[in-house]
């Protein structure tokens, strides 16, 4: 690894929601967030934050505006990156019904 190559920005998914199903499949804008290149090596440090704009949303935070907002340690950038999934499991599911089978 070369050492003069530091991170300096970061977009991540989360694969599994909350209510414990997959990520659906479809488009999702992915939050950037810019933070110093050694807390982004610890995972904890935005792992705990919201991945993409809808999730952000849903936190109340607002996706309008030109200024970069900061969460924790970490500074939302302007940029986003959007990407499209399509989700594939023999056991997980993306329906939130859960059946209980005797």
């Amino acid at each position: 690894k070369d050492k003069s190559e530091k991170i300096f920005a970061l977009a991540f998914v989360k694969l599994m929601r909350y209510d414990g199903t997959t990520l659906r499949d479809g488009e999702h804008d992915l939050i950037v967030y810019k933070a110093e290149a050694k807390k982004l090596e610890d995972f904890s440090t935005y792992l705990s934050l919201p991945s993409t704009k809808i999730e952000l949303e849903e936190k109340g935070h607002s996706t309008a505006g030109k200024g970069m907002q900061n969460l924790g340690s970490c500074t939302i950038s302007k940029d986003s990156f959007q990407i499209s999934t399509l989700v594939c499991s023999t056991k997980l599911t993306q329906n939130d019904v859960h059946w209980d089978l005797c």
